[in-house]
């Protein structure tokens, strides 16, 4: 009976879990891709190669920041009706970086202000020297960091990524059933030791 109650406990706790992933917002503007642009740089740029579908008549904001986590640079909010887009988004640089800076490259698209239901964000950290990529992050608005600082403390702490609801989910689902195997785990029957 107790394994029939521990059973019963898992399965209420999945069904839970599988029903809060479902209940979370769909965005109607949905993020595709992100990368660095081949133009980036120390001193002017931190655009970035990204793509969107269904965003209708949207505002738009990006900003660059450095490693303390400082603005270096900004647009926006600007209104446009680029529904679908890909290609290159200007981030500007305003303040000049020092050669190996790290650099915070962010925007968004979608309603002012942004929600997780009305917009998307696309983050990328790099080295502005080498170009080499930190952190790329992209998904519904609040899944991002926002400045190169926060991008840095999320690489510190080994944050397990979770860019969509089917990762959630999947992790979701393999977390449980990881907690059942445990809880319906065989232990060997403990018997009295008889005297001699």
């Amino acid at each position: 009976m107790h394994k029939t109650n521990i059973l019963a406990h898992f399965v209420v706790l999945l069904l839970g879990a599988l029903a809060l992933v479902a209940a979370m917002p769909a965005s109607a503007v949905t993020a595709l891709s992100v990368a660095l642009d081949a133009g980036a740089n120390c001193t002017s740029s931190a655009d970035l190669q990204i793509a969107w579908s269904g965003a209708g008549m949207h505002e738009e904001f990006g900003m660059s920041t450095d490693r303390l986590g400082s603005v270096i640079g900004t647009f926006g909010p600007a209104a446009s009706s680029n529904s679908d887009f890909s290609g290159t988004y200007q981030v500007p640089i305003t303040t000049a970086q020092p050669d190996n800076a790290v650099i915070g490259s962010y925007a968004w698209i979608g309603s002012n202000p942004p929600s997780a239901s009305t917009a998307v964000e696309f983050f990328v950290l790099y080295n502005c020297s080498t170009r080499a990529v930190l952190q790329r992050c992209l998904g519904p608005y609040g899944t991002c960091p926002r400045t190169a600082a926060a991008g840095l403390a999320a690489l510190a702490t080994s944050v397990i990524p979770t860019s969509s609801r089917e990762m959630l989910a999947v992790m979701i689902v393999l977390i449980m059933a990881l907690a059942g195997a445990i809880l319906f785990r065989r232990r060997p029957a403990v018997r009295p030791r008889r005297g001699s």
